[in-house]
């Protein structure tokens, strides 16, 4: 038996077993792989890692452990330059220290090389055995973001607006880039701290941007009037086009918006991504459904990272819709 698991603190409520095992019976390979839960810290993180036997083919890492997880293997472009992963694949050289800390691979500016044609997993079908290479850490919140927002239509944007300023963020501006995003309002408690933890990434992303307060509508450039590109929808009314709008909202933030403030955002963007499910169905997503716009919320990243994992484990492409819809069930039923 092949096994996986996520890892994080706290690690109870995670929805990744039910995901992965429920693409695996999809996929026919549940009796091949197993997926479960453990807590772990950083500070525990190379003992356990040090613990697994070759039967580990590998690990979806949460918080708070996405930093610490670059010392276990070599990183791929997005987790080096966003100095996160939450995902590693196992070499036989997964003892701690096979990657010193620090030396896990230096920020490169967003271009080809850093699109993920992701391998097989690291299992010889013949053998049933995994495969001699150095263990690799990935990031796949990158890329699972890019997925959800195809699958409704939006391959490029020029113009966003980014509440919240923390790793997620981080990678929503990341994913911004590839989209051609070259102008951003990003709604912030703290100027200061905004700037410390994105203005690296916005630079190598291609991205100028502004921070604004939290807690109000954005102040709209009036230049971000024209037709929004490649979205959902096509073409905006003549009403529509007369008010600035931004491509993309984007939400990384936990706390519940009011209902008066979400409309309010809601109506200044063409398509919206509340990114984070703790509160779903959330004000944003009320308030996109109310409005008609385009939208997506944390359960669509959720499988769309994990599918991109799945594929990294098992060497084989899930179908999104039947995890979305056990995901959405389940977190109804716990609400």
């Amino acid at each position: 038996m092949h096994r996986c698991a996520v890892i994080g603190s706290p690690i109870a409520h995670s929805l990744s077993p039910l995901l992965h095992r429920t693409a695996y019976t999809g996929l026919g390979i549940a009796d091949q792989f197993s997926y479960d839960a453990f807590e772990v810290t950083p500070d525990t993180l190379g003992d356990f890692i040090a613990s697994l036997g070759p039967e580990w083919v590998g690990l979806s890492v949460t918080a708070p452990n996405k930093q610490a997880l670059l010392a276990y293997g070599s990183p791929d472009p997005i987790a080096a330059a966003l100095q996160s992963g939450n995902t590693i694949i196992f070499g036989r050289d997964k003892l701690p220290g096979s990657i010193a800390p620090g030396q896990a691979g230096r920020p490169t500016a967003v271009g080809k090389h850093d699109q993920q044609d992701y391998p097989a997993a690291p299992i010889n079908r013949a053998t049933g055995r995994i495969t001699a290479r150095a263990s690799r850490v990935y990031n796949t919140d990158v890329t699972g973001m890019l997925a959800a927002l195809g699958r409704i239509g939006v391959r490029s944007a020029s113009t966003a607006v980014v509440i919240g300023n923390g790793a997620t963020a981080r990678s929503a501006f990341w994913a911004l880039g590839k989209l051609g995003v070259r102008e951003a309002i990003v709604l912030a408690r703290n100027p200061e701290r905004a700037h410390a933890s994105l203005d690296e990434v916005a630079q190598l992303a291609g991205i100028s941007f502004e921070v604004q307060p939290y807690g109000q509508p954005a102040r709209l450039p009036e230049a971000w009037v024209e037709a929004p590109t490649d979205q959902p929808g096509g073409s905006v009314s003549a009403a529509d086009s007369a008010a600035p709008k931004a491509d993309l909202l984007i939400s990384t933030v936990p706390v519940e918006s009011d209902d008066e403030l979400a409309a309010a955002l809601v109506a200044q963007s063409r398509t919206v991504f509340e990114v984070v499910y703790n509160n779903y169905p959330s004000a944003f997503d009320r308030a996109a459904q109310a409005a008609k716009v385009p939208s997506l919320d944390g359960l669509d990243l959720l499988v769309g990272q994990a599918i991109d994992q799945i594929k990294l484990m098992t060497g084989r492409d899930a179908d999104p819709e039947p995890l979305l819809e056990v995901c959405r069930a389940e977190v109804l039923r716990r609400s």
